[in-house]
């Protein structure tokens, strides 16, 4: 009986570790401000979308003005897969 529990939890853990995938964020001009790195891996829930990211990384929306996925232009609502690397880009202005 005991060895069942044993085998059971490491079962629940595995299932639980798999459960997250492994994200490389990259962060343009002044969105690396809100972060310590300008480029990091961060662990997030299987089934996540960019705009999850974006409330993990605690950036701001409004300062958000497009994103790529493996270097291809991508929605805000696009699920993500694990190994992707996403680049958030603020919006510039000039004159």
């Amino acid at each position: 009986m005991k060895q069942s529990l044993l085998k059971n939890k490491r079962i629940v853990r595995h299932v639980l570790r798999s459960e997250n995938m492994k994200i490389t964020v990259k962060l343009f001009a002044m969105l690396s401000k809100y972060t310590s790195s300008s480029t990091l891996t961060i662990e997030i829930p299987q089934g996540a979308t960019v705009n999850d990211l974006i409330k993990k990384l605690a950036l701001p929306l409004s300062e958000v003005f497009n994103c790529t996925i493996n270097g291809q232009n991508a929605d805000f609502n696009t699920k993500l897969k694990d190994g992707d690397t996403v680049g958030f880009y603020p919006y510039i202005g000039g004159g």
